[in-house]
């Protein structure tokens, strides 16, 4: 299970003491990533998304707000649990992998070149 906090005062009267969980489990439907959250005080929980009819033009408040940090949390944590980008990006630990190995390769170029680094 994978934790972060969330620091709203004005979520479910709770202020900043919610968490939200990100979980995988498995069940007749297969594998799903669960997000839950609560009071760290076992004062009440968040229920699951409510839809209802809007008219249009009618202001839509956001579900869920959260802060850059709480949404860097929220994506490290979502990472650590194997969500990935599809998109094909490579990973920082990748590119700094990458970037080792160049720095290695110019040292081999110049040293084969008789060219002294900088």
């Amino acid at each position: 299970m994978i934790h972060f906090h969330a620091t709203r005062d004005d979520v479910c009267g709770f202020g900043n003491h919610i968490e939200l969980r990100c979980m995988w489990r498995t069940d007749r439907e297969g594998d799903a990533l669960n997000l839950s959250g609560a009071s760290l005080f076992g004062q009440g929980t968040i229920e699951p998304v409510q839809f209802r009819t809007c008219k249009d033009g009618e202001f839509i408040p956001p579900f869920l707000r959260l802060t850059q940090e709480q949404a860097q949390q929220l994506v490290d944590a979502l990472w650590k649990s194997g969500i990935q980008p599809s998109n094909g990006a490579g990973s920082v630990g990748q590119l700094a992998a990458t970037e080792r190995h160049l720095a290695d390769m110019r040292k081999v170029a110049f040293n084969k070149l008789g060219i002294k680094e900088a």
